[in-house]
């Protein structure tokens, strides 16, 4: 990668090998799944079911969800992230894991999330969320793929180590110096640093477009 590094993104297009896209609002699901908890008025309920590894519940995972139509600055425009889902559901206590809440409470409109775990990831924007319905959603992680290279400077066009490379948490949040947190974007994301030969490389990112910055 050439040019100035200063906040600078770039799109980058990414396969991963047998990977689902989408998800699917499951019919049957376990009794550890049921929620007891009164609807809101004006809201939907969306739980959230991820599962990998011979379809088993997945932990130690991170994901972004954000509502897909409207843009980061349209006031109602909002992201939920948890960068790191470090115990599975406990069906003996109904209760969520440490961290994250499998349930969400959402306005009615169109939603996608990306999940990140190592060595598999999803990604579906197939989520419709109704006022006073409750959406289960099965979100299966599957291998996904990654991106890497090297990157030069602009006018020696030799190797640049310490370049900060990351893929920002949502469709707006961290490509730009005066929103990017570190602490809040080292898990549910993905980023990491130049070697000293310029070369970095980010795994299990989820296949389609993935927003890349350089710094």
């Amino acid at each position: 990668m050439m040019g100035a590094m200063r906040w600078m993104a770039v799109v980058a297009i990414v396969t991963g090998a047998a990977f689902g896209t989408c998800g699917c609002n499951s019919g049957a699901i376990d009794s550890s799944w049921k929620v007891k908890e009164p609807m809101p008025s004006g809201l939907g309920r969306l739980v959230l079911d991820a599962r990998r590894d011979r379809d088993r519940k997945a932990f130690n995972y991170g994901y972004v969800l954000y509502p897909i139509g409207i843009g980061a600055s349209d006031p109602g425009f909002s992201v939920l992230t948890e960068p790191n889902v470090t115990k599975d559901y406990d069906p003996t206590t109904g209760l969520p894991p440490k961290g994250i809440p499998p349930i969400f409470y959402l306005k009615p409109g169109h939603y996608g999330i990306d999940i990140f775990g190592m060595g598999a990831c999803f990604r579906g924007t197939d989520i419709v969320i109704r006022e006073g319905e409750e959406n289960v959603y099965r979100a299966s992680m599957d291998p996904g793929g990654s991106v890497g290279g090297i990157v030069l400077g602009p006018a020696t066009g030799t190797p640049l180590p310490g370049v900060i490379v990351w893929r920002p948490l949502d469709r707006g949040y961290g490509t730009d110096g005066k929103d990017w947190d570190p602490k809040h974007s080292y898990e549910g994301s993905r980023i990491c640093k130049t070697t000293a030969d310029g070369r970095y490389f980010i795994p299990d990112l989820p296949p389609g477009e993935n927003t890349i910055v350089y710094y």
